[in-house]
């Protein structure tokens, strides 16, 4: 595993675990869809010299679903950073079908746009949990 991803995947799972303990029932249900979708998506993509070469539909759907429960969250919370990673979920989503539209699309392009996301999104996550937390601590 890269350190890149490595150091995603622990980013991730202190998130999760942070959540757990500072976070609110929308920080906790975001971290376990990330977690979910992560685990999903390593679970099911091809070989890393196959990658981004074709669309993987059970990627696809994955990232389908991902969208679909940020976006139930964000509706029902309005909390402005569950919307905003809504909004990058869907550029990631869309980036399959762009794939699906044009497969020809450069596999280096695609791959950026089904996975550039990623980081602002957890990063959000990072905020929504800090931001509980400070809510929390303002009250008491």
């Amino acid at each position: 595993m890269s350190p890149f991803l490595t150091l995603f995947w622990l980013a991730l799972l202190l998130l999760a675990g942070a959540s757990v303990r500072w976070g609110g029932p929308s920080e906790k249900l975001v971290a376990l869809m990330y977690v979910a979708a992560a685990v999903l998506t390593a679970a099911t993509r091809s070989a890393f010299e196959l990658r981004y070469q074709e669309v993987e539909l059970a990627v696809f759907a994955t990232d389908v679903l991902l969208f679909g429960g940020l976006a139930m969250v964000a509706v029902r919370s309005g909390r402005w950073w569950v919307i905003c990673a809504a909004a990058l979920q869907c550029l990631a989503m869309l980036s399959h079908l762009g794939k699906l539209l044009n497969p020809t699309l450069w596999r280096l392009g695609y791959q950026l746009m089904a996975t550039w996301s990623a980081w602002p999104a957890i990063a959000l996550l990072g905020v929504g949990i800090w931001t509980h937390a400070k809510t929390i601590t303002r009250r008491t």
